[in-house]
C-alpha cells in the first residue's frame, strides 16, 4: 500500500526530523509498501492544541489531500485531534485516516473499556468529542494528559515514558481495559509497547492504528459512506482558492511562521498555552 503521512503541526520540521519520521514510519509498514511524510503548505508553524489550532490547518490539510489523493491508498493526519478529517474525506475517493479515530474504534478489539493519555490538557476537549464522534462514550474511563511538549516525547524519551506510565496506571485503576495513546509523536517511538509491559494491558499506538484501520479499508473495499460524507460537488472553486492561499502564504512568508520562542517557555507558560507541536 502507499501510505502518505501529513504533519500539520511543525512546519518548520527540519530535514532531519522529517527523515526521521519517514524512516520510522516505513518501519511499521510492509517491505513492499510506501510511507512518506510531506508538510502541508498552509498552516501555522506551530501546532497549538486547541480548537483555534485545529481549524488553522483545516486549509492545508485540504490543499494538501487534494493535490496527493491520486497518487495514495491512504493519507494519515499527523495530529491525534484528526483536524478536518470530514472536510478532507469529502475532497477525495482516497482514504483519509486520523489516527485518533482510529485508535478509539480499534480499541473496542482488545477490550470493553478505555482511557486515553494525550501530552497537552487543552487537546482533551477535542479528544473527548472525536470519542463521542465515533459512539465509544461509554467505554472511556477517562482522558488523562502528561504536560509534555511534543518535541520531549522522543528527547526525553524516560521522562515521557515515566509520565506517560503513570496516568496510564491511574486510567487502568478506574477500570480502563487497554490504553489509547492519542498524541502521534507516541507513535514513532516504542511507547505504546513499553507501557503497555509495564502496565500489562494492552496501548494502542495511533501511527500503528492509522496504518492498520488504511490496511482494513483496502482490504475490505469499502470507501467512506457518501451518505456520512457527501463527496464535494464542483470542488473546482476549492482548488483555486487553496492555490492562491497557498502562493500568497508561500510569497508572504507566512508559510510555517512561528514567533521566535524562549527555549524554557513550556516551563513558564500556563498548560493551555504550551507549545506542543504534535498532538
Amino acid at each position: 500500500m502507499r501510505f502518505l503521512y501529513l504533519v500539520v503541526d511543525d512546519l518548520g520540521a527540519d530535514e532531519t526530523e522529517m527523515t526521521r519520521l519517514a524512516e520510522r514510519g516505513r518501519a511499521l509498514v510492509g517491505p513492499d509498501d510506501v510511507f512518506d511524510v510531506t508538510k502541508i503548505r498552509i498552516g501555522p508553524g506551530y501546532f497549538y492544541e486547541s480548537v483555534v489550532g485545529g481549524a488553522l490547518v483545516v486549509p492545508g490539510v485540504l490543499h494538501a489531500v487534494s493535490r496527493h489523493g491520486a497518487d495514495y491508498d491512504a493519507i494519515i493526519l499527523g495530529c491525534a485531534t484528526d483536524p478536518g478529517l470530514d472536510a478532507a474525506r469529502s475532497v477525495t475517493d482516497c482514504a483519509v485516516i486520523g489516527g485518533g479515530e482510529a485508535s478509539v474504534v480499534l480499541s473496542a478489539l482488545v477490550g470493553r473499556t478505555f482511557g486515553v493519555v494525550t501530552i497537552a490538557e487543552s487537546a482533551i476537549p477535542e479528544l473527548r468529542a472525536q470519542i463521542r464522534r465515533v459512539g465509544a462514550e461509554s467505554r472511556c474511563v477517562g482522558v488523562e494528559s502528561i504536560e509534555t511538549p511534543f518535541a520531549d516525547v522522543d528527547r526525553k524519551y524516560e521522562q515521557a515514558l515515566e509520565a506517560v506510565t503513570q496516568q496510564a496506571v491511574a486510567l487502568r485503576y478506574r477500570g480502563a481495559e487497554s490504553i489509547v495513546l492519542s498524541c502521534m509523536s507516541f507513535g514513532f517511538t516504542a511507547m505504546a509497547k513499553d507501557v503497555s509491559a509495564l502496565i500489562g494491558i494492552p496501548v494502542i499506538d495511533p501511527v500503528r492504528a492509522a496504518v492498520a484501520a488504511g490496511r482494513a479499508q483496502a482490504t475490505i473495499g469499502a470507501r467512506v459512506s457518501r451518505q456520512a460524507v457527501p463527496r464535494l460537488e464542483n470542488p473546482g472553486f476549492l482548488h483555486d482558492y487553496l492555490d492562491r492561499l497557498a502562493q500568497l502564504s508561500l510569497d508572504s512568508g507566512l508559510t510555517g511562521y512561528a514567533p521566535d520562542l524562549p527555549e524554557t517557555e513550556t516551563e513558564t507558560m500556563p498548560a493551555q498555552s504550551r507549545k506542543d507541536r504534535h498532538a
